[in-house]
């Protein structure tokens, strides 16, 4: 079960990166259910990751708007099992997608330190 925690009305939990040489990097990730993909994390992190060689993908925002994106291929640690994701290099801060709750049920305490807990269905 992997879990976290609503910091400023703002549902937040860790997430684990491997880097380019496999040591586990940590990450405070925000949940976001419009992001249908797995992982984002910012071009700063990517970089401390060591990634490389991405492709480019175009990505459409919320409110329309379509932008190119650099797409990493990277292995997440969720609930501790390695996962094979595609890393999105998009905006300021990390993102946890609906890709990578797909099998979950997620349930938060919508308050200051509310819980939040991701088990598997």
């Amino acid at each position: 079960m992997a879990s976290g925690a609503v910091r400023n009305l703002v549902p937040v939990v860790p997430v684990t990166v491997l880097d380019r040489s496999g040591a586990p990097q940590q990450f405070q990730a925000v949940l976001d259910t419009g992001f249908a993909g797995a992982l984002s994390l910012p071009r700063s992190s990517i970089e401390r990751l060591g990634l490389a060689n991405p492709r480019q993908e175009p990505v459409i925002f919320a409110n329309g708007e379509k932008q190119e994106s650099n797409i990493y291929r990277a292995t997440a640690i969720w609930d501790g099992e390695r996962y094979a994701v595609s890393l999105y290099e998009l905006g300021p801060e990390p993102l946890i997608g609906m890709g990578l709750l797909i099998g979950s049920h997620v349930a938060m305490d919508v308050r200051e330190d509310g819980p939040i807990s991701i088990e598997p269905l």
